[in-house]
C-alpha cells in the first residue's frame, strides 16, 4: 500500500526486528519521513544507500527522518544476522530499518511448504586425466554425472510445525494490512461526512446573513420613520454582525474539511 502525502505515519507496531533500533512515533511525528526499501540482492538499492546517507547528512539537521525496509527476495534472505551484516557494512545504513514480517512470513511458508516435498538433485562434472599404461601420456577427457534423490519420511512434524508457524504469521501480517486498510476507509469517510456537514452549515449562514440583512434594512426604515428607538436599530445590527461572523466561521471550517478529505485521500495539502 502506498504511504499517502500528508497524512499519518501508519503503525509500526507490527514489525518485530529492527536494525539500528526502532523510531517511536513521537520522533517522526511532524517531520518529513524518507522510506527507503532494499534487499540483500538488489544492487540498485545498494547504489541508492549512498545517495539517501548523502540526503540524511545533508537535510537531517533540517528535520528529515529516514526508515528503511528490508524486503527478502527468496528464502535466502530470511537469515536476519545476515541482513543486519549487509546493512551495517556493504550498505552502509545508519537509520533505523525494519523486517517486512508479512514478506518474510510469505517465504517462510514457502519455504516451510518445500520442506516436506521430494527432491531431485543432479551433478555433472568433467576434466582430463591422464592415461593409462602403455600411453601414459595420452590424456583423456571424462564426464561424470549422477542423481540424488530426497524424500523426507521421518522429521518428527519438524516440518508441518514450520509450515503452521509461517502460515500463523502470514495471516497475522495480512491482519494487520486490513485494518489498516479498514482504518484509512474509515478516516475518508468521516473526513468526507465532515466536509458536507461543513458545507452545510455554510449555506445555513449565508441564508442567515440575508435573513439578517434584511431586518437590519426594515429596522433602519423603521427608525427614520420613527416608528422604533435606536435600541432596537442596536440589535439588529449586532444580529446582523453576528450573522456575518459565523458565516466566516462556517467558511474557515469547510476549508479546514475540505483539507482533511484531501489529506485523508492522500492528495497533498494546498497551501
Amino acid at each position: 500500500m502506498p504511504l499517502r502525502t500528508g497524512s499519518e505515519l501508519p503503525s509500526l507496531d507490527g514489525v518485530s526486528t529492527w536494525i539500528n533500533g526502532a523510531p517511536t512515533g513521537e520522533e517522526l511525528a511532524g517531520k518529513p519521513l524518507l522510506v527507503h526499501f532494499w534487499s540483500i540482492s538488489c544492487y540498485i538499492c545498494h547504489d541508492v544507500a549512498a545517495e539517501v546517507a548523502r540526503w540524511q547528512a545533508e537535510y537531517g539537521p533540517r528535520g528529515l527522518e529516514v526508515i528503511g525496509i528490508h524486503q527478502p527476495r527468496g528464502p535466502e534472505e530470511l537469515d536476519i544476522a545476515k541482513v543486519t551484516a549487509d546493512a551495517n557494512t556493504a550498505m552502509g545504513i545508519t537509520w533505523p530499518a525494519a523486517i517486512d514480517n508479512e514478506h518474510t512470513a510469505r517465504l517462510q511458508l514457502d519455504a516451510a511448504s518445500r520442506g516436506n516435498r521430494p527432491s531431485l538433485n543432479a551433478q555433472v562434472s568433467g576434466g582430463m586425466e591422464d592415461g593409462v599404461a602403455p600411453a601414459l601420456y595420452d590424456n583423456k577427457g571424462y564426464v561424470q554425472a549422477g542423481l540424488a534423490l530426497e524424500v523426507p519420511i521421518f522429521t518428527g512434524r519438524r516440518v508441518t510445525g514450520e509450515r503452521m508457524e509461517a502460515d500463523a504469521g502470514v495471516r497475522s501480517a495480512e491482519a494487520r494490512e486490513r485494518e489498516l486498510d479498514q482504518s484509512i476507509t474509515t478516516e475518508v469517510a468521516d473526513a468526507y461526512s465532515d466536509f458536507n456537514a461543513a458545507r452545510s452549515r455554510l449555506a445555513n449562514a449565508d441564508t442567515v446573513v440575508e435573513q439578517a440583512r434584511e431586518a437590519l434594512d426594515l429596522a433602519q426604515t423603521r427608525y427614520t420613520n420613527g416608528v422604533i428607538t435606536n435600541f432596537e436599530l442596536l440589535d439588529a445590527q449586532s444580529a446582523s454582525r453576528a450573522a456575518e461572523l459565523s458565516r466566516q466561521q462556517a467558511r474557515y471550517d469547510c476549508v479546514l474539511a475540505r483539507q482533511a478529505v484531501a489529506r485523508a485521500a492522500g492528495v497533498a495539502p494546498q497551501p
